[in-house]
Formats: C-alpha cells, structure tokens, sequence
C-alpha cells in the first residue's frame, strides 16, 4: 500500500496510495490469476484510484497542534472522499483472485487497504470537531498501519500498488 494521502500531509497510503494500494482479498474470479496478471491488473486498478485520491481538493498547509479548529474542520471533507476512495479501491482489488500460494498475503494487503479507511474516517471525525490532535493521531495510525502491505506489494513486483 502506498502513502493515501498525497497533497494532506503526505502521510498514509498509501496504495493508495496508497496511492494506489493495491490489495485484495481474492474472491473475485474462481481461477487464479498468474503472478504477472495479478500485477498487472491490481496496478491498473491502483492506478485508477489514485487519480481520484490525487484529485482530492484539501485545504493548504497541514494539521499542527496549533491548527485553529476553523481550519482543521476544513479537512473533514477531504479526509471523509480519501476514506470512500479507499473502500472502493480495496472492494475492487478484491474481485482480483491472486495466485493459490499468495492469497493470505493478499487478503491481509486487502484488509489492511479497509484499515487505512478506517483511520481516514477517524481523521474526518476529528477533524469535524476541530480536534488537530485527534486528526494527527488517526494519519499516524494510518502511516504506520501500512508499512507490511506496502513491503509486499513492492516486494511482489507491484509497480503502482505499494508506491
């Protein structure tokens, strides 16, 4: 999985980032996908999703511990579309079958890329009360979440996923 949120903070997903993460839990397809079709598909997806990721409007400058709660309420938006974004990108890498021998690999990539959602989903949730704190504590959760899904996705060949 990749750092998710590119021009917030540079802080998660990743694949998503994250940007693309790429991840799935392989139940789409009853036959597996060869290494190289996996790769080449899951990129395509990861790439797909990390446009919209890429074309999320967020506010200037980052949430500090002394963000006025004014401007880190205008991170929730922001934070609530790379939440969606990742749900759907991790649904769609999911329909991806991975090779017999990879599929736990995948799956935890998969439900990792869920996690990161969900910390983007704790982050819009401070950031609607004007809690920076609360917002810093859910993207660092988020960054460090993905460290082993993006190891793999770049171990396994990934070109976009795990970027």
């Amino acid at each position: 999985m990749r750092s998710r949120i590119p021009s917030f903070v540079c802080v998660v997903v990743l694949l998503a980032g994250g940007a693309a993460a790429c991840s799935s839990g392989g139940g789409g397809s009853s036959k597996p996908l060869t290494k190289s079709e996996l790769i080449s598909q899951g990129d395509q997806v990861c790439t797909k999703f990390g446009t919209k990721i890429d074309g999320i409007s967020s506010p200037s400058g980052e949430v500090t511990d002394n963000t006025p709660p004014a401007q880190v309420k205008k991170w929730a938006a922001p934070y609530t579309d790379l939440a969606n974004i990742l749900d759907d990108e991790a649904a769609a890498l999911a329909k991806l079958t991975p090779p017999t021998a990879d599929s736990a690999s995948y799956a935890k990539v998969v439900s990792d890329l869920h996690i990161q959602a969900e910390y983007a989903k704790q982050a819009a949730a401070a950031a609607k009360t004007g809690d920076p704190i609360g917002v810093q504590k859910a993207l660092a959760s988020q960054k460090s979440s993905d460290a082993d899904s993006e190891q793999f996705l770049t171990g396994y060949g990934f070109k976009v996923c795990g970027t």
